[in-house]
């Protein structure tokens, strides 16, 4: 196993990663017109990992050697916060008195992601500037799924619907079982054990019912418009 802080094996995971955090955020350009374009979904997420992994190596940030690399990462911090907090604020006046109905637009949905977003990289980005870092912040990732199956409101439904019928009222009936148009099956047994003929037994090559079709599949036709049919004066 390797040594304490940032030692070992998790140094060898934490390097690559903070390496590539780097590339993904950028020193502050010297000209303010070349701000480079930054990439929030994969900071997010690559931000979220080392900081994960670094609170199982703190030293990996505030060892003897490595005031150099804090100092570097902090300006790259700064300035991707600031890029950060500026979008966040473009998104939160596009969002701001949205209904329910606009938010199911794409767009919005996507801004809204991309806000969740952008508060994410700010609370974490926060816990850097601590003395030594302090890696206490716990986030949802904006495209972490929530943990709320699509099964689960029909399930809790059934489970009401057999809890009322286990009640001590008795009142609630069962669902009454679908017709079947199913006429040459056996009688049906009434309920003083006679037996009566099945239903429709004289025209047994009648089958299946069909609708008349002159009365209304104009109208259907047409729309639906029964107008014709229903109207009979005035």
């Amino acid at each position: 196993g390797g040594g304490g802080g940032g030692g070992g094996g998790l140094g060898e995971c934490l390097e690559p990663l903070y390496n590539f955090l780097t590339q993904h955020m950028p020193l502050p350009p010297e000209e303010e017109q070349d701000s480079p374009k930054l990439e929030f979904s994969i900071v997010e997420s690559s931000l979220f990992a080392f900081h994960q992994l670094l609170q199982h190596g703190p030293h990996f940030l505030s060892g003897e050697n490595s005031v150099e690399r804090l100092k570097d990462f902090r300006i790259r911090l700064q300035f991707f916060s600031r890029g950060c907090q500026a979008y966040h604020t473009q998104l939160t006046a596009a969002l701001k008195g949205k209904g329910v109905l606009e938010m199911k637009d794409q767009q919005n949905k996507l801004r809204s992601v991309a806000l969740k977003t952008t508060s994410n990289i700010s609370a974490l980005i926060k816990d850097f500037f601590h003395n030594p870092p302090l890696l206490k912040t716990t986030v949802q990732l904006s495209w972490g799924a929530k943990k709320t199956p699509l099964v689960q409101k029909p399930n809790s439904a059934a489970k009401k619907r057999s809890t009322l019928d286990d009640g001590a009222s008795g009142t609630i009936k069962r669902k009454p079982s679908p017709i079947r148009f199913d006429l040459k099956q056996q009688p049906v047994s009434t309920t003083s054990g006679e037996r009566k003929k099945p239903v429709g037994a004289k025209r047994e090559s009648q089958g299946v019912y069909q609708p008349p079709k002159e009365k209304y599949s104009k109208g259907i036709a047409n729309g639906g418009d029964f107008g014709e049919s229903a109207n009979t004066g005035g």
